[in-house]
């Protein structure tokens, strides 16, 4: 990877990690979608929807299918980010209460994943959210990056006033080769943040789409492979992890196949999980992806029964007993 030399401890965040500070997770957003006026028209999807709770299977199902118009189609496409929209204004929302917890999470929890001049760190993320660009105090301005996307005018640097959304048209595969270029060459960055799934506000390098590029429903592996991009990020994703010791996940479900397959790869890395789960109902859910699941579950080597919030204090912005055990205990594993 030539002068990318990754830290031997990497973070990986799901929908989980928002849900703390106002996102939602797959049964709200099911609801989210489902309630609008955009389903309850259309009788085939509601009934859709009513018989199976995985949202993205259903969204996968309707728009792959001949057995559903275009009108039903569009129709759960506009649902899907009006849903997301209205996640989107939640947990960027200028609530006091949430300012302190999210700018508090970034300096106190997320900095714990900086590298130094001689490792960058790496913070990967399946969510589609713009939590991390609009509360990530980045105080020098130097220490996050996310290579490819040129960044908004207010990204990382924590303001007063309202929150603009940034429209961001991603690269075509040339221009992806000459970014890949100069990242493995010159990157300094000390965290960088990489949106595996894509974003809210990104579009498609095809401008035979030019849609928002979030990557759901079942065939998540083959939408990545179509954006240069994404495709990218992934086999990053995967260099990072052959490398790493340690992988802190915070609200991931392990429910993505292509991910957890990243994960197994590495057989000497090790899975350090935040869940607010039960230990005994979080290994249920793990087990019913079959065999990966009883491999991910092999690979604990610490579970955190708790959220995110409970490692620090919002008000100093730092870690809390509980946190400084934990970190202390991830850093002196092997």
């Amino acid at each position: 990877m030539q002068k990318i030399c990754p830290s031997e401890i990497v973070l990986l965040t799901g929908a989980g990690f928002t849900e703390t500070f106002g996102g939602y997770l797959g049964s709200e957003m099911w609801a989210r979608i489902f309630n609008q006026p955009n389903i309850q028209k259309y009788p085939k999807i509601r009934k859709a929807l009513l018989s199976d709770l995985n949202f993205e299977s259903v969204y996968s199902r309707v728009v792959e299918s001949s057995r559903y118009t275009r009108q039903e189609k569009q129709s759960f496409t506009a649902a899907l980010r009006n849903a997301y929209k209205s996640m989107h204004d939640s947990i960027l929302s200028e609530n006091n209460d949430l300012i302190m917890k999210a700018t508090g999470a970034s300096k106190a929890v997320i900095s714990q994943f900086v590298g130094s001049t001689a490792r960058n760190g790496f913070f990967f993320t399946l969510n589609q959210d713009q939590f991390i660009e609009r509360w990530f105090e980045d105080v020098n301005r130097s220490v996050i990056s996310m290579p490819g996307i040129k960044p908004g005018i207010r990204w990382f640097y924590p303001t007063s006033g309202p929150w603009i959304d940034s429209t961001v048209e991603l690269p075509d595969k040339t221009d992806v080769n000459q970014i890949v270029s100069k990242f493995y060459n010159s990157n300094d960055a000390k965290l960088i943040y990489i949106k595996l799934h894509g974003s809210y506000g990104w579009r498609s390098a095809d401008r035979q789409v030019r849609g928002d590029l979030m990557i759901i429903g079942r065939s998540k592996s083959d939408l990545i492979a179509k954006e240069p991009l994404l495709q990218w990020y992934f086999s990053l994703f995967q260099k990072v992890l052959s490398r790493a010791k340690k992988l802190v996940v915070i609200g991931y479900g392990f429910a993505d196949k292509h991910i957890n397959e990243a994960i197994l790869k590495n057989a000497s890395l090790n899975l350090f999980v935040i869940c607010p789960l039960e230990p005994e109902v979080f290994k249920s859910k793990l087990v019913t992806h079959g065999q990966s699941g009883r491999k991910l579950w092999n690979k604990m080597a610490n579970y955190y029964q708790g959220k995110i919030t409970q490692l620090y204090d919002a008000a100093p912005q730092e870690l809390t007993r509980d946190g400084q055990n934990y970190f202390e205990n991830i850093k002196g594993a092997r």
